[in-house]
């Protein structure tokens, strides 16, 4: 006597997160850049002229931690870091440059991680 066995698919379901898309930022001006690319979570800093400024990029989250980064090598020197943020998180962009005398800020650019 054969007994036939049952067999029972079970499903299970799997979701993944869904990762929200982040909106880049920048800010720029004759002497230099600041950027924040989301796709990649990498901040950076870009000086252009070597004409005496260092050129210095903040990245400020809503919890109060600030990541800053200078570029003060003249032409075309250029820093960046990765960092490693939550998606769908706010960041705030400020650029400021400085030499022995002056220092000026630019006003915030906002994005998304």
């Amino acid at each position: 006597m054969a007994v036939a066995g049952t067999a029972a698919l079970t499903m299970v379901g799997m979701s993944a997160a869904t990762a929200s898309a982040g909106t880049p930022a920048s800010i720029r001006i004759s002497g230099g850049g600041v950027y924040w690319y989301d796709g990649s979570d990498t901040f950076s800093v870009s000086d252009y002229k070597a004409d005496g400024y260092a050129i210095e990029g903040e990245l400020m989250l809503n919890s109060g931690k600030t990541y800053t980064l200078e570029a003060r090598g003249g032409k075309n020197d250029h820093v960046e870091k990765h960092i490693n943020i939550a998606e769908g998180r706010d960041i705030t962009l400020r650029l400021c440059y400085w030499n022995a005398v002056d220092n000026e800020c630019t006003s915030t650019a906002h994005g998304k991680a």
